[in-house]
């Protein structure tokens, strides 16, 4: 039995919809609420104030029928019922009525009132006369679904007899009415909301040309074309910042490109140097017979050229390793003096016949991986005894801060650093000096800082032309250490 593993969406697939297609659905989206909100809004406020002027309607035939009764005292009866036939026979605004006596009997009533009007018995509560007409809105009627409002009036005589008037208006006109307005907010909402999708298509397509042009500057990058910048034209103000770290990542990708290449060149020569020494050395003594000795002199100098490139293998190692895992790195509680006595120990050969004097002062205790930190510290010294003067000397000093950050701090007396170089001097592949003939390819301060970030920390440089330079390793605090 097989288990179909589920189908992952990948992120192309989600994104496949175009920027400019995603606001034009927007601004139509919201275009179409919008008219929809406002014509149902308006179209409830035109059927609230027809039917006000339909109640109003029906209590102004309530007082015409009360003065035709008034203005008619010996035939007010067949005036009322003039009045209510005229009303039902009108096509708009037509009210159909009855007059009903004291006993319940029907005295006369418009023609289509039986017809239509529901029992005597359903309609509301007569209002007693002089009173405003009690009217209700009783369901709907018809295929139109009009209003159907129901009224019911006492109405007194001038012989003091009194009367029950019912009347009936169905809204017929206004459900028509009202049939067309939706027709119309309808055909205005699609139209609209068309309207608006073409308009968004086109400030989206205008919008975004910006954009797009600065895609086009990325197609134009290469390895080889890195010269493009973006940055100093008039963009909008959400693609400045954009454009600007466009021209930043450029010119990143420029220094590295151009690091590496020097590096490339300077790593082909150091190689080559130590090849050709071997090489050569080991051709001229097999070109004949020589001694024991001849041979033990050869192979000690081969050790030494073999020591060189393992040196420069390494780093190089260590550098791709630290960059993706930090793998075999373990913290722990070091005397920082132990450390530093063993490295100024490890020295002292080289520092003698390089007559500098040798130096250490303060203690501390620092959370590090042991050979990590003398790896640093390896090649902080290293450096300082390259540039350091005969007769000068060369120090290490172990502080702690009012953060208590412990730093060690690597200071010579050589000939200094300018500050223009303080940016890049941790950087992969980078020299100060970048003649060939100047030892090493540049992976000994980047070394040494990502030793650092690997233990939460920095590396730090001091210096001016002249006045010797100061190498500093920051740890945190003990409490901000994290494995």
């Amino acid at each position: 039995m097989s288990c179909k593993k589920p189908k992952i969406m990948s992120k192309s697939r989600q994104y496949r919809l175009s920027l400019t297609w995603r606001l034009i659905g927007c601004y139509s989206l919201g275009c179409l609420l919008t008219l929809t909100a406002a014509g149902l809004f308006l179209r409830e406020n035109l059927r609230k104030n027809l039917e006000r002027q339909d109640i109003e309607l029906l209590t102004d035939h309530v007082a015409s029928l009360r003065n035709t009764i008034a203005a008619h005292p010996t035939d007010a009866k067949i005036a009322a019922s003039y009045l209510i036939d005229s009303c039902d026979k009108r096509k708009i605004n037509r009210i159909c009525g009855r007059m009903i006596d004291g006993e319940n009997q029907l005295i006369f009533s418009a023609p289509d009132m039986e017809k239509m009007a529901p029992p005597i018995t359903e309609f509301p509560q007569p209002s007693e006369c002089g009173a405003p007409p009690t009217i209700e809105r009783r369901g709907t009627m018809g295929p139109d679904k009009a209003a159907m409002f129901l009224l019911s009036q006492k109405v007194t005589t001038t012989q003091d007899e009194q009367l029950l008037y019912q009347a009936m208006f169905v809204s017929s006109h206004i459900a028509q009415w009202m049939k067309n307005y939706d027709r119309a907010m309808i055909l205005t909402i699609i139209v609209g909301t068309l309207s608006s999708a073409l308009l968004g298509w086109g400030v989206a397509h205008n919008g975004l040309l910006p954009l797009r042009r600065i895609g086009q500057a990325f197609q134009r990058v290469t390895a080889n074309e890195m010269n493009e910048r973006v940055g100093a034209q008039p963009w909008p103000k959400e693609l400045a910042s954009l454009a600007q770290e466009f021209d930043h990542m450029l010119q990143r990708l420029q220094q590295s490109f151009n690091h590496l290449s020097q590096f490339t060149a300077d790593a082909a020569h150091e190689f080559r140097t130590p090849l050709n020494n071997l090489m050569g050395a080991t051709s001229l003594m097999l070109s004949k017979d020589r001694s024991a000795e001849q041979y033990r002199a050869l192979l000690q100098s081969n050790i030494e050229q073999y020591t060189r490139l393992n040196r420069m293998v390494e780093s190089l190692l260590f550098l791709a390793r630290a960059d993706h895992s930090a793998a075999g790195f373990r913290l722990q509680p070091l005397q920082a003096s132990d450390c530093v006595r063993g490295v100024l120990d490890f020295f002292s050969a080289m520092a003698d016949e390089s007559d500098v004097s040798l130096h250490m002062k303060g203690d501390a205790i620092v959370m590090a991986d042991e050979s990590m930190l003398r790896i640093a510290l390896c090649n902080l010294v290293s450096n300082g005894l390259r540039y350091t003067p005969p007769g000068k000397s060369l120090s290490i000093e172990i502080t702690q801060d009012a953060k208590q950050q412990v730093i060690l701090s690597v200071i010579d007396s050589g000939t200094g650093i300018a500050p223009e170089h303080f940016a890049h001097i941790f950087d992969r592949y980078y020299r100060v000096e970048q003649s060939r003939s100047t030892a090493g390819a540049g992976l000994g301060l980047s070394l040494v800082q990502t030793i650092m970030k690997l233990h939460g920390g920095l590396a730090q440089v001091e210096s001016a032309p002249g006045a010797g330079a100061k190498f500093s390793l920051v740890f945190p605090a003990q409490r901000q250490v994290t494995q």
